[in-house]
């Protein structure tokens, strides 16, 4: 049998410092940090977004509700695929999606 690594899921790091070992681990190219507005404002992600945007294009989505809506995460996924210019014009959409039709973006309850 060859050898091989087998990863079933996500990583999860955990502990002090841990935003260079993330941006080491993450593969080239642009990458979507998903925040809210209180974690940037309290300055948490700052350690991250420096590390992952040193060597890389970061774009991030602080327009993270409590208890996420399926338009929020639709919009983060429309952000991650948008160039950096288009953020301002996704977070001042987002308000009016869920006005208009919120019952279009709830998730589907388990039974």
């Amino acid at each position: 049998m060859r050898p091989f690594t087998f990863n079933p899921g996500p990583r999860l790091l955990a502990g002090p410092d841990q935003a260079t070992s993330l941006a080491e681990k993450l593969p080239p190219g642009p990458c979507l940090l998903v925040t809210d507005a209180d974690l940037i404002r309290l300055g948490l992600p700052d350690s991250y977004r420096e590390a992952i945007g040193k060597d890389r294009e970061l774009v991030v989505f602080d327009a993270v509700e409590a208890d996420p809506s399926k338009a929020t995460l639709l919009t983060a996924t429309e952000t991650g695929r948008a160039d950096n210019a288009r953020l301002e014009e996704v977070r001042r959409r987002l308000p009016s999606l869920l006005q208009r039709r919120p019952e279009a973006y709830s998730w589907p309850t388990r039974a």
